[in-house]
């Protein structure tokens, strides 16, 4: 698609893309490896055991609701939750990459 000003003169182009929320894919706890999280955890950023893996896993493995969001076979997202499952949920960390 050309861009032009109000004068019609031509002044680039856009790229079009398909909408990108329907590319993503929601998991809800589903396994994560401790790399990728602490991959994500760098790059959105975010402080967190990052260099001691068995400590992220267990990190992972002991939040009550864990949330992780895909495009394609990548981690683009996670929401890490402490919650009673009836009243309060605390968002212990929420991490997006920066591309998305």
């Amino acid at each position: 698609m050309s861009l032009t000003d109000a004068k019609g003169n031509n002044t680039g182009s856009e790229t079009c893309h398909t909408n990108l929320a329907s590319d993503i894919t929601y998991r809800h706890n589903y396994p994560l490896s401790p790399r990728a999280v602490a991959d994500l955890f760098r790059a959105a950023p975010l402080n967190g055991p990052l260099d001691d893996l068995e400590r992220m896993r267990t990190m992972l493995e002991s939040s009550q609701l864990l949330i992780s969001a895909w495009h394609g076979d990548r981690l683009i997202g996670v929401a890490r939750t402490l919650t009673d499952f009836s009243f309060n949920a605390f968002i212990a960390d929420l991490a997006v990459h920066p591309d998305y």
